[in-house]
């Protein structure tokens, strides 16, 4: 029973795709680790409009972990910035490209409308190719064998999700679940707790995770906004703020620490 709404399929190139060929689909997702969780709606939508089909995802070195548990998913692959001589990384490039053909995938679908998704659709070896139109860069359009034109929506939509979503809706893919979702193995759970008892959080649910960075610096926040919302937090709702991040951004995160008034700790 489908959970979603029904809608005039926007495809400008190729035709309805037959569900009855599809056992082995590959979802094509290289932005940021934000891009991938925001994703995640869809990688659980493809695999409920093909329960049969094994489907696999190719994201960018380090989001694969995220996803390494996702009962929707089967395998994970990360492309990779290879070191070494032209020839190691010619080498390794094309391991990669073998081991992603060994796959034999029926289906590639690019979420994104970039030029390193197209490429990587097309490497992958499936026969049907599927994206969204992209009319700034038409070269594009002819790595994609189905093409889809999503209308544009007459009202604001709220989250990211509809990013990917509204690309696969075109192709009869919808969900009516659009919150993302990660799952944890017991060993992700197990460095959290030690997390926490080192951050001495305790097993309250007074605390709530704040990540104040971002890998585009021009993106961030200012650091007195977010004394302002920790604060906030603590004095309204009686929050902890934990602070995550990497260890490159230890001082940055540090020096809101020192700005607020307590009630908050850096990890």
């Amino acid at each position: 029973m489908r959970l979603y709404p029904v809608i005039d399929l926007m495809l400008v190139k190729g035709s309805d795709i037959s569900k009855d060929t599809i056992r082995t689909i590959l979802l094509i997702q290289l932005g940021d680790i934000g891009d991938v969780v925001w994703a995640t709606p869809t990688f659980r939508a493809v695999k409920e409009s093909y329960p049969e089909a094994r489907v696999s995802v190719l994201v960018r070195e380090g989001a694969g972990s995220l996803l390494e548990v996702d009962p929707h998913l089967c395998k994970i692959f990360e492309v990779r910035q290879y070191k070494g001589t032209i020839i190691k990384r010619a080498k390794a490039q094309y391991r990669f490209i073998r081991d992603l053909r060994k796959e034999h995938f029926d289906l590639a679908i690019d979420l994104r409308s970039d030029d390193r998704g197209a490429y990587m659709a097309l490497l992958s070896g499936a026969p049907v190719r599927a994206s969204m139109i992209y009319r700034s860069m038409s070269w594009r359009n002819r790595f994609f064998t189905h093409l889809a034109d999503p209308p544009a929506t007459k009202v604001r939509v709220s989250g990211a999700a509809e990013q990917s979503l509204r690309i696969v809706r075109d192709f009869g893919i919808g969900t009516s679940n659009t919150v993302p979702r990660l799952y944890l193995s017991p060993e992700a759970m197990r460095k959290a707790s030690m997390l926490r008892e080192k951050s001495r959080l305790g097993d309250e649910n007074r605390w709530i995770t704040i990540n104040p960075f971002s890998r585009w610096s021009y993106k961030e926040w200012a650091s007195d906004k977010w004394t302002e919302i920790i604060n906030w937090l603590r004095d309204e709702h009686g929050y902890v703020s934990v602070l995550v991040g990497s260890e490159s951004e230890r001082t940055k995160a540090d020096e809101i620490i020192n700005q607020c008034k307590g009630a908050a700790v850096s990890i």
